[in-house]
């Protein structure tokens, strides 16, 4: 019980720091308090998103991965998803701000 609660926890630091990183190198997305929360929201979808998708291309019959490198690409993909997603849902929040402020 207390495993997925640290898990999360992990998650959510891990994916903050990336939102950290990414949103100091982008200049219309500034990396305030906000953006960083909503970074995080988006990066879980978008992690769980592209990991699904890679263990259904890489993974056999029983979804499962024999290899180290399909296991290492399982994590490269969940990396490269939550950064799309969380930047995508930044995105998506600027955009709707600026036309709210219209």
């Amino acid at each position: 019980m207390l495993l997925p609660l640290i898990a999360f926890v992990m998650g959510c630091v891990v994916f903050n720091v990336a939102g950290s990183v990414v949103l100091s190198r982008l200049p219309q997305l500034p990396p305030t308090r906000p953006n960083r929360f909503v970074f995080v929201i988006g990066a879980f979808p978008g992690a769980a998103a592209l990991g699904y998708l890679h263990e259904m291309v890489f993974a056999d019959s029983q979804h499962e991965l024999h290899s180290v490198a399909a296991v290492l690409g399982f994590f490269a993909a969940m990396g490269v998803g939550a950064i799309l997603g969380g930047t995508t849902l930044v995105w998506l929040k600027s955009q709707l701000a600026k036309r709210i402020r219209q």
